[in-house]
């Protein structure tokens, strides 16, 4: 169980979400935050030669130059060189807008720890906090329970989406887009989210 303080790495190219991922991360320890996936592998090297790795790297799916699953494929490989035993390793989080099961697969194989879709709420991430063994504060530890009602039902409609099991009897073009959707070889959970919103 890793305790406080907490050495973080947030890498995320989005302004708004960099920001609101780093305050809900902030009472955990130092947080280190940059826009793209070279960024995060330089901060990575920096901490390593420091002899002061990070606890936690938080990383996006979509950034420039190197995408998420790069970097997560590059720091896997400099832990292994440096034969870093598994339970040492940093605790690694894939954020994405998008949840394709393609990209999933090719993350878990990667090596990364847990896979959570955007928008981030604090009570999702601070349950992956603790079920990846971090202390996780008695003080916010009300925050989970207070998302779960709505990810509960959120978890549902995408489990129920992925085994195309999905039926509205509502709003006929709302039924169509979801159809056209789920008959889609890799369908994305950004737009079914979208079509849920109207």
């Amino acid at each position: 169980c890793k305790g406080l303080p907490m050495n973080i790495l947030i890498a995320e190219d989005d302004t708004i979400s960099r920001k609101a991922i780093k305050t809900k991360l902030s009472i955990f320890g130092t947080v280190t935050d940059v826009t793209n996936g070279i960024a995060a592998v330089n901060e990575f090297d920096k901490a390593a030669k420091k002899k002061a790795p990070f606890d936690l790297i938080i990383l996006d799916i979509s950034m420039p130059d190197l995408d998420g699953a790069q970097v997560l494929s590059i720091l896997r490989k400099k832990e292994k060189t440096a034969q870093i035993p598994r339970k040492n390793r940093s605790k690694i989080i894939m954020v994405t807008a998008a949840m394709r099961r393609a990209s999933i697969r090719e993350c878990i194989s990667l090596g990364c720890n847990a896979y959570i879709t955007k928008p981030l709420k604090a009570g999702k991430l601070y349950e992956e906090l603790e079920r990846l063994g971090f202390d996780v504060p008695d003080e916010i530890k009300g925050l989970k329970e207070k998302d779960n009602a709505f990810s509960r039902i959120l978890d549902q409609i995408i489990n129920r989406f992925n085994r195309r099991e999905l039926s509205l009897p509502v709003l006929p073009h709302i039924v169509k887009e979801i159809q056209a959707l789920q008959e889609n070889p890799d369908p994305s959970i950004e737009q079914l989210t979208r079509i849920i919103e109207k």
